[in-house]
């Protein structure tokens, strides 16, 4: 039998006054740090939900609410339903309004807003009549949109593919880039960046774009607290200009602060260069990603003030960027299984100055003891797309430490994402 009851091991009382007291300390005026007490008191309502939620709620909601209405808003993104429905201020509209405007049959467009109703991504104002709320606007915007189609199109067949692969596979952890999942899901020998750069693929290219963006649209790696008061302050304070060495003489003229590896379409670099300003003058900020990449960014959107530079981050480093101060890279390495991860790195590594260039991981580092939900999400999809994984602490510094440097410090302390500072051994 099913059991129907909550979990009596957990204090409620416990839990409701710990919520109380947060809930008081977010709401107070002289908060300092809001976004850090939103977060906390965030926890503890989850925790709360949890606690009073029976094992068969949870088995419920996972198999029926969970994938039916990611399907429901896969389906009203291809219908501009969320567009639509930020019409006129996002306002009450029937859904025989919203039919005709989105050429869905008012039958089915009911069925699916009274499911999004349910699931929160909409607002009933009556019957058969909806408003938009802060879920609807987010969706009617090009990043989460397109970050939904990246995941739905891609994550239904992966992980349907999932038990399979590893049931033929004796669960064996995967680790190799082209036995995966994703590979036995789409029947092609291909990585999955290869799959993405075929010809004819731009609508896929254009949402992966638009989900690496997704990731600039909360706090940003330098917004940290110790990053922004310590580790940004003393790279800037000693990089006016980079001391002249013999591989200047060779060839590199001009100063290098920040090489932006697989930076896409440079989503990272503009946050950072709007935040400082006055960046460029301590040297050239350079966005290297593939040529197909940067050709598709669209001309006069990024700042006159990047350059852009064709790489593959699979070779040696440029010469013009020898001896940059901050070689960055965000989210590149847990895309990669340990050996062309520590590739990567290698060829970033005859490129630094001893005493002088950083590189900065902007990564996720799983708790080595309870660990989060996106961090454990997203390990999952690195496993199953890539046979690549996101890392501990102690993952990360072994990976860093056999290629020939050494981490300084692991930086931004309680975010998702962190900055983890390297330097040569």
């Amino acid at each position: 039998m099913i059991p129907t009851t909550t979990q009596h091991d957990v204090d409620i009382a416990s839990l409701l006054s710990d919520i109380r007291t947060k809930g008081t300390n977010f709401l107070s005026d002289s908060v300092s740090s809001p976004e850090e007490l939103r977060t906390a008191l965030l926890h503890s309502a989850q925790h709360l939900v949890t606690a009073l939620q029976s094992p068969y709620e949870v088995i419920a909601r996972m198999n029926w609410l969970e994938p039916t209405r990611w399907a429901i808003t896969r389906v009203g993104l291809d219908l501009r339903l969320f567009e639509a429905m930020m019409e006129h201020e996002g306002g009450p509209k029937t859904v025989e309004r919203l039919a005709e405007v989105t050429a869905c049959d008012g039958v089915l467009l009911s069925r699916m807003l009274k499911h999004l109703n349910a699931a929160g991504f909409v607002h009933e104002t009556g019957v058969d009549e909806y408003a938009a709320n802060g879920i609807t606007a987010a969706l009617a915007t090009r990043i989460p949109a397109g970050m939904t189609k990246n995941c739905f199109d891609l994550l239904t067949t992966v992980l349907h593919s999932l038990p399979t692969f590893l049931s033929q596979t004796k669960y064996a952890n995967p680790s190799k880039e082209t036995h995966t999942p994703f590979n036995h899901a789409l029947n092609t020998q291909l990585t999955y960046w290869s799959w993405l750069s075929e010809p004819g693929r731009h609508a896929e290219q254009e949402a992966y774009q638009a989900h690496m963006a997704f990731k600039t649209l909360g706090k940003k790696w330098f917004e940290a607290d110790d990053i922004a008061s310590s580790l940004l302050p003393s790279l800037l304070s000693s990089s006016s200009l980079s001391p002249c060495t013999s591989t200047e003489s060779e060839g590199v003229r001009d100063p290098v602060f920040l090489v932006d590896i697989g930076g896409s379409t440079g989503h990272d670099l503009v946050s950072l260069l709007s935040s400082h300003p006055t960046l460029p003058s301590h040297g050239r900020l350079i966005l290297q990603d593939l040529p197909s990449t940067l050709s598709s960014i669209p001309p006069s959107t990024l700042p006159t003030t990047i350059t852009l530079l064709p790489h593959d981050f699979f070779t040696p480093q440029p010469l013009s960027c020898y001896g940059a101060r901050i070689f960055y890279l965000h989210s590149i390495l847990h895309d990669w299984p340990d050996a062309l991860a520590a590739k990567i790195l290698a060829n970033i590594v005859p490129a630094m100055r001893r005493g002088w260039s950083k590189i900065l991981l902007n990564e996720i580092v799983v708790q080595d003891k309870g660990a989060g939900w996106v961090e454990t999400s997203v390990d999952v999809m690195m496993m199953v797309a890539h046979g690549a994984r996101e890392r501990t602490e102690q993952e990360w510094r072994g990976l860093i430490e056999g290629v020939g440097l050494r981490v300084c410090r692991v930086w931004g302390r309680g975010e998702r994402e962190r900055v983890v500072e390297c330097e040569l051994a």
